[in-house]
C-alpha cells in the first residue's frame, strides 16, 4: 500500500533558499507581480539574497516552511512559506529596503516597489499598530500545485501560537479574496486603509496569558 504524502511545518534554513524562491514565482505569478519582482536571474537572485538575509540575520524576519515528505517519490520538498517579522516594539517597523535588499537589480522599479507598494502598506501598519510589540506576517505563499491542503491555515497557526505564547498582536496586510481565511484565524480588518494599497489591513487582538 502506498504511503501518502505528510506536510510538515518547520523553521526554514539556508539551503532551503532555492525551493523558496520557487515557491515564491509559482505562488505570486501575475502579470503586476512580475513588474514589481520580474522572474529573471537577477530578480530572483535579489528575492533569494532577501530570504536568506531574513534566516541568517536575526531578529528579522523568521521564516517557516511546509515540507512535503513523499515516501513513494522518496522526496522531502518545501511547497509553501511564510515570512514573520518578530517585532519588539518600542519603534515602528523596520522599512523594506532594510528588511529585504537595498540595492536594486536590473527590471526592478523603485517607484513600483516603494510608493506603489511597500509604503502604503508600512503607513497603514503603522497606524494599527503604533510602536506596539506584534508578530507581523509579511509573506504567505503556497506553490500553485498544492493549493486546498490547507498548508496556509498551518502556517497562520504557527504564528498564532509563538504570538499567543509571548501575548502579543499579529499584523499582516491582506488581499481581499484572503480576508476570510484570515478572520478564521481571528484577524479583524482595520478602519484605516491607506491610499495607493489594495491590501487590507488586519489585526490578531492579543489573548491574554493564563496567570
Amino acid at each position: 500500500m502506498a504511503t501518502e504524502p505528510t506536510y510538515t511545518v518547520r523553521p526554514a534554513t539556508v539551503d532551503d533558499v532555492p525551493a523558496m524562491v520557487d515557491v515564491w514565482y509559482h505562488a505570486f505569478n501575475s502579470p503586476k507581480t512580475f513588474l514589481q519582482f520580474p522572474n529573471t536571474p537577477a530578480g530572483g537572485a535579489w528575492i533569494a539574497e532577501g530570504l536568506s538575509r531574513g534566516i541568517r540575520e536575526k531578529p528579522y524576519p523568521t521564516h517557516v516552511v511546509v515540507v512535503k515528505d513523499d515516501p513513494a517519490a522518496k522526496t522531502k520538498t518545501v511547497v509553501a512559506l511564510a515570512r514573520y517579522v518578530i517585532h519588539e516594539g518600542g519603534s515602528h517597523i523596520p522599512g523594506w529596503r532594510e528588511r529585504w535588499v537595498e540595492k536594486l537589480v536590473p527590471g526592478m522599479n523603485e517607484d513600483w516597489l516603494g510608493p506603489q507598494f511597500f509604503e502604503p502598506m508600512e503607513h497603514q501598519h503603522t497606524v494599527a499598530m503604533e510602536n506596539r510589540p506584534h508578530i507581523f506576517l509579511e509573506m504567505l505563499a503556497t506553490h500553485e500545485d498544492h493549493r486546498g491542503l490547507s498548508l496556509g491555515s498551518k502556517l497562520l497557526d504557527w504564528g498564532n501560537e509563538e504570538a499567543d505564547r509571548r501575548g502579543w498582536e499579529c499584523y499582516l496586510d491582506a488581499t481581499l479574496k484572503a480576508v476570510s481565511l484570515y478572520e478564521r484565524h481571528g484577524y479583524v480588518a482595520q478602519p484605516f486603509q491607506a491610499k495607493g494599497t489594495p491590501s487590507i489591513p488586519m489585526v490578531r487582538p492579543a489573548k491574554k496569558q493564563e496567570s
